[in-house]
């Protein structure tokens, strides 16, 4: 292993990744210090990021993974360190998000818990903070008020348990915090947020620390942040609808992701590819029989412990009507395997040219394959050929490829989502927004834009030769929409009142994962008519998205009039919409125009420096790592032996950076004497497959025989 060092940070990686790692670095400096301004802390030493090529590169990695839960009554301190794993997936927009977010978690971990020994020990047995309130705190600082925790406060306001954040785990944890932290920052303004947590870091209590910043109690303060979204969606009610209950065909008790959903061409079979922390189910129902159950073909993948799990996988398209293809991961590698529906039979196919696959797709011969794939660190679109086992690459550029598709009738013209600016294939800056393209696969060089947005346009599905149907959250929400290629004129066509994260549309029977609650759930529509308009007004995060994007454009216009011409038609009383409106706030809040542009943040409520200049940030090496062991575990505890009686519990655990050696001490001590110690020393070697342990036990057992002068030891 190797690393590059730049000035605030160290970028370990393996071979192979030298240019993810210095994109990583250039991405981790251009935020460093506007988090450390937003937390109001600057780390003691450089943060480390382990950076892995993918996300099952990833899951072989040990840190975390070996959390001892050491139950105590005195307690357990595990040293976090600023210690960053990231995976690159071939995605540079979501890669540097993920690296955002990340760091900032790094500085908040710091800065509650400490940076040196006797701040961690301190900190451990005196601040006991809730799941929400870091991991929302750096969700916030890095996102802002973002579509998914916007989707989640509605499906959740309604609830019995949001109004005691407390109680929730995990991801829906980090999503009830990022409300929190939004609330304050648009109704106190930003600036509380440092106030907040460097407070909670004095006096070690999450609650005492918004209520001396904020005022007021606790109590009432989460009440007004409930109230704050509650007058939000009230106006949403009016133009948008909830599926109805009968179309709900899953009930997600354990909390399954399902990540892709495909209908076969004639509409009677549905294929369901579902995720739990990295073990997943391929399931088929058949839906046109009276009473259809799910029928699991296709396994695998493991269940991971404090770990990222790659939820894109698997992979499924039909590649005919009676043929799915399914792409999945096994020891890190790709395999194609295909499912026959009348023989019940899979065959499977070594496919590891990739690192990383996002999409893929089949021609209307099932003879060829596209994918938006990524290999040596950048990502594609290419063509595979089943009959020769052939792959060309169709692209050859920096930008990032998600849905793809082919057009119907139509073998050598594709549709992909991209986050290129225009429909040609020159080199421009990389944006968080992605619009739709038709390509040639046979000239490679004729590129079409199809829609022109600031927003996420993306999953493409061609119904006919003109039709093209495809996800947008233009209007704050992801709702579907209909392209006429004809016309170029995009209309919407769903106004459900929550994200629609996956789809499938075949023989008017439009399949759904949208949430429900804290669970995501699979919605099945069987008379949705594609030709129908909707038409939603924008959520208030749109709203207010949309007017700091404006003022953020005529900053860097040196404050000239800035028009946004937004060439995807979409129609209303016959009336264009333009992207800057007079928005009024007054009922969501009490906040006006002039008091949102204040504000000053950029398209996701982050920070703006209007006066930043573009830095030069020195990068060194790359240089080899020498492995070297620190502390990560104290525990101190009081216990009772049967024989020995109480006793006090001391354990230490030292660790290399990559938790790939293990030394762990123990003793139990009666006083100060060693006689009746039990003794206890171990080394584990956790880099390959299996695991090794080596293990030294020491008990001595010291008993005094009444009415004898003389004592007798036994040991053993």
């Amino acid at each position: 292993m190797k690393y590059i060092s730049s000035e605030n940070f160290e970028i370990y990686y393996y071979s192979g990744a030298e240019e993810i790692s210095r994109l990583a670095a250039q991405y981790a400096e251009a935020e460093f210090y506007t988090l450390v301004n937003s937390v109001g802390y600057s780390p003691y030493n450089k943060v480390k990021i382990f950076l892995y090529q993918s996300i099952s590169e990833l899951e072989q990695s040990n840190l975390g993974v070996g959390d001892q839960n050491f139950e105590a009554i005195g307690g357990q301190t595990n040293f976090d360190k600023s210690v960053i794993e990231i995976a690159f997936t071939g995605d540079k927009a979501r890669f540097g998000k993920d690296i955002k977010v990340e760091v900032a978690n790094a500085l908040l971990s710091e800065m509650m818990y400490g940076g040196n020994l006797k701040d961690v020990l301190r900190s451990s047995y005196f601040l006991h903070l809730p799941d929400w309130f870091i991991s929302g705190a750096a969700a916030h600082i890095a996102g802002g008020w973002t579509n998914e925790m916007d989707d989640f406060v509605r499906a959740n306001i309604n609830t019995s348990k949001f109004k005691n954040p407390d109680v929730y785990k995990g991801e829906n944890a980090r999503l009830v915090g990022q409300s929190i932290w939004n609330y304050i920052a648009e109704q106190h303004g930003k600036q509380n947020i440092a106030d907040i947590l460097n407070l909670t870091r004095i006096i070690r209590n999450e609650r005492n620390g918004i209520r001396n910043s904020l005022g007021g109690s606790y109590k009432d303060f989460i009440q007004k942040w409930k109230q704050f979204y509650e007058k939000q969606y009230q106006d949403l009610q009016k133009t948008h609808i909830e599926s109805a209950q009968n179309e709900q065909i899953t009930q997600n008790k354990k909390g399954f992701f399902y990540n892709h959903t495909k209908i076969n061409p004639s509409g009677k079979y549905l294929a369901v590819s579902k995720n739990l922390r990295g073990k997943y189910k391929v399931l088929l129902q058949e839906l046109d029989t009276q009473n259809p159950k799910f029928t699991k073909i296709f396994k695998g993948g493991y269940e991971l412990i404090n770990q990222k799990a790659d939820l894109n996988i698997p992979l499924l398209a039909w590649k005919s009507d009676t043929k799915l293809g399914i792409i999945s991961v096994e020891k890190g590698k790709y395999i194609f395997s295909t499912y026959d529906t009348e023989s019940k039979q899979t065959t499977d196919k070594d496919f590891d040219y990739f690192e990383n696959i996002y999409d893929f797709a089949f021609d209307s011969k099932g003879k060829k394959m596209i994918l938006s794939a990524e290999r040596q660190g950048q990502g594609d679109v290419y063509l595979y050929d089943l009959t020769s086992q052939t792959i060309t690459q169709l692209t050859d550029d920096i930008f990032d490829y998600r849905g793809l598709c082919f057009l119907k009738n139509k073998d050598s013209q594709i549709v992909f989502s991209s986050n290129r600016l225009s429909d040609s294939l020159d080199k421009e800056i990389i944006k968080q927004s992605f619009n739709l393209f038709t390509f040639d696969v046979k000239t490679k060089k004729v590129l079409n834009q199809l829609t022109n947005g600031l927003s996420l346009n993306n999953m493409p599905l061609a119904l006919d030769d003109n039709i093209i149907l495809f996800v947008s959250d233009r209007r704050g929400i992801q709702h579907l929409y209909r392209h006429d290629l004809t016309t170029g004129v995009s209309n919407q066509i769903s106004n459900f009142l929550h994200n629609i994260e996956q789809y499938d549309f075949q023989q008017g029977k439009l399949v759904m994962v949208k949430r429900q609650n804290r669970t995501k759930e699979l919605f099945l529509k069987t008379d949705f008519d594609y030709k129908k308009n909707a038409f939603t007004a924008k959520t208030p995060r749109q709203q207010v998205a949309d007017l700091r994007m404006v003022v953020e454009l005529r900053k860097k216009k040196n404050s000239e009039e800035v028009e946004i011409e937004n060439n995807e038609t979409e129609i209303k009383d016959n009336n264009q919409e333009v992207v800057e409106e007079a928005y009024q706030f007054d009922e969501l809040g009490n906040s006006t125009k002039e008091q949102a542009v204040k504000n000053n943040y950029d398209f996701f409520a982050n920070p703006v420096d209007g006066n930043k200049e573009e830095r030069f940030r020195k990068i060194t090496g790359p240089l080899t790592h020498e492995n070297r062991f620190s502390v990560d575990l104290t525990a101190f505890s009081i216990a009772c032996d049967p024989l020995r009686g109480f006793g006090l519990v001391i354990q230490e655990g030292t660790t290399d950076a990559l938790e790939n050696n293990k030394i762990n001490g123990g003793i139990f001590l009666q006083g100060l004497s060693l006689k009746n110690a039990l003794v206890f020393l171990e080394y584990e070697h956790l880099k390959h497959r299996f695991d090794f342990r080596f293990r030294y036990d020491r008990q001595s057992y010291f008993y005094k025989q009444p009415f004898q002068p003389s004592p007798y030891s036994h040991n053993y």
